[in-house]
């Protein structure tokens, strides 16, 4: 059977496959309605294209999958500087007999206390810490001197807490959430370079491919050819034309375009065990045909251009200018640090007192017993040197950092350049080795007729054989090494991904 896997697969489809770790690549290729079958020879061939290959390392790349854990993970975080806005629901219950002796008969012999509360915690993101809290106390005693006996006490109670110094109305704990947000945005753009990065490395292991087919292919070619000749030889040993030195080399020459071609399987098999590696798959029981080749290309890049599409798309450059956001915002929460810490606190309750206790929560709400607080705490500290400390050293990070930022835009200046001129370079390489490849097919034709009229010996045809299967190799090598660049110049302005998986940008 022949199967093939339908170029332009679903993105979505790709996105949730990603999130099931150990998928393989043989589950793609035996369950899903991507791949269609069509008759062919009696081993199964997969028939692959460069879009096909990187959706499959999309799909099943363990890169992949650990770089979307390092996502996971790196969200924790968020989540948990949002905690401190967190709500908290308190309930207690107390019980409490109490039958120790006294040194006064006020007090009875004996008195009894149980205790029920509960209470709604919540901080605002203006800094204010909100509680309502609900009160329950009954309480019996054998003392004659108390007045209600049994008692029940019910008390509602408002109260908040406001800070007003260094945390100035939840400054601090806003500006560290927006860092952690910051944090994982950068994350973010960490896990999809990964992400890139496989890919380039699948799509250069896809071209390798296509590189020793397309050596195998002219090993296959050169060794008819050398076959080819043999028999002649050997037809022209019985006619008396050839000697048997001759014929010999014939044979010589032909044995050892098998042993090349041997070696160019071997390559073969190599890099398609290193494609497979690259697509999380541990089976080989099956055939691997690349549909692309390597055909010459000639372009020309301008670098002003790449310049451009690489200042708007480069992860490490969008980085580091987070980074100097962060530390922005770093240096307010440090600055803010500096300050002493004020804490306004205020409550309101009510309470009532019944010897019912339907009656208590009754008259906590008809009587007027009201119970006011306010109180402000100051906390100044003398010396402060680890809040000063630490905003000098943030202030000195972010230096370092725009420091940094301009290192990464000569960074990414000397990269784009060298992408472009080896791209230039190259395509004109290629079209001169096209050219010589045309050349000395011209001359190995030319010399196998001469050959087959007696004009010329079996060392000269041999030469010629060489010189042509040289320059077959060093062309199919010079636009392995185009094809390698552009990729390079995709990954090192970070569109690689983009391309292939636009609906995950």
């Amino acid at each position: 059977m022949r199967l093939r896997f339908i170029a332009g697969a679903n993105f979505f489809l790709c996105f949730g496959l990603c999130f099931f770790p150990g998928l393989l690549f043989a589950d793609v290729v035996g369950g899903f309605d991507a791949l269609s079958l069509t008759s062919g020879g009696s081993r199964s061939v997969i028939y692959l294209t460069l879009g096909d290959v990187t959706q499959l390392g999309l799909i099943n790349s363990l890169d992949l999958q650990i770089a979307r854990y390092d996502l996971l993970i790196s969200k924790t975080s968020l989540t948990q500087a949002r905690s401190v806005f967190d709500s908290f629901l308190t309930a207690a219950f107390s019980y409490d007999d109490d039958q120790s002796q006294n040194s006064t008969s006020f007090s009875g012999t004996r008195s009894l206390n149980k205790d029920y509360s509960l209470a709604f915690t919540k901080k605002i993101p203006s800094g204010t810490t909100l509680t309502v809290s609900a009160y329950q106390d009954r309480s019996w005693t054998d003392s004659t001197f108390v007045s209600i006996n049994p008692s029940n006490q019910s008390k509602l109670t408002f109260s908040l807490k406001q800070e007003l110094g260094r945390n100035f109305f939840g400054t601090i704990d806003r500006l560290t959430i927006e860092n952690k947000k910051i944090d994982v945005s950068i994350l973010d753009d960490l896990t999809l370079d990964s992400v890139e990065e496989t890919l380039s490395l699948i799509q250069k292991a896809y071209w390798e491919l296509v590189l020793r087919q397309d050596i195998l292919r002219y090993r296959r070619q050169i060794l008819d050819d050398a076959l080819h000749l043999y028999k002649i030889a050997q037809d022209k040993l019985k006619h008396g034309l050839i000697e048997d030195p001759e014929l010999y080399n014939f044979q010589a020459n032909a044995k050892t375009r098998e042993s090349e071609l041997l070696g160019a399987e071997l390559d073969l098999k190599l890099a398609k065990n290193n494609l497979l590696f690259l697509l999380n798959n541990p089976k080989t029981d099956f055939q691997m045909q690349a549909v692309d080749s390597l055909e010459p290309e000639f372009s020309k890049r301008d670098l002003s251009a790449e310049l451009v599409r690489a200042i708007d798309n480069r992860r490490d450059y969008r980085i580091v200018k987070k980074q100097v956001e962060a530390k922005n915002i770093d240096i307010r929460i440090k600055e803010n640090s500096l300050w002493p810490q004020i804490d306004l606190e205020a409550s309101f309750s009510r309470n009532g007192l019944s010897k019912k206790n339907e009656q208590s929560w009754k008259d906590m709400v008809e009587e007027d017993n009201p119970h006011f607080y306010l109180g402000l705490s100051v906390k100044i500290p003398l010396e402060n040197r680890d809040a000063e400390s630490a905003y000098k050293r943030t202030e000195l990070e972010k230096e370092k950092i725009i420091l940094q930022l301009k290192r990464t835009e000569r960074l990414i200046l000397k990269d784009i350049s060298q992408s472009v001129e080896t791209i230039n370079t190259l395509s004109k390489r290629t079209e001169l080795l096209k050219s010589v490849v045309e050349l000395q097919n011209k001359k190995y034709d030319a010399e196998k007729k001469r050959f087959k009229y007696g004009r010329s010996d079996i060392n000269n045809l041999v030469n010629y054989e060489d010189d042509l299967i040289v320059s077959r190799i060093n062309l199919a090598f010079g636009i392995y090494a185009y094809k390698i660049s552009l990729i390079d110049l995709k990954r090192q302005e970070n569109l690689l991904l983009k391309e292939y998986w636009p609906n995950i940008l």
